[in-house]
């Protein structure tokens, strides 16, 4: 078992033996992990507020209008250079 402090304070208690702490995990993996982490998650496993159904049935209902008062990135990025060269 191994034991380290985290940068706000907590220890960090390795209890399992299987591997290396987070906190030893390079910042690419520590992502990689994070990300895999997330992906696992159901996401009817997690609980909505009324006021995030709500907002998140909002947005999906001005989606395909939204996208059509967008600019595509490229166009954006094109217009950045030319205006800043």
């Amino acid at each position: 078992m191994s034991n380290r402090s985290s940068p706000f304070g907590l220890t960090i208690v390795d209890r399992t033996g299987a591997g290396p702490l987070a906190a030893d995990l390079s910042a690419r993996e520590r992502i990689d992990l994070i990300g895999e982490i997330w992906d696992s998650i159901d996401a009817e496993a997690v609980p909505l507020t009324a006021a995030q159904v709500a907002e998140l049935d909002r947005r999906l209902a001005t989606l395909d209008e939204d996208i059509k008062q967008g600019r595509d990135a490229v166009e954006v990025l094109a217009g950045l250079r030319r205006r800043y060269r």
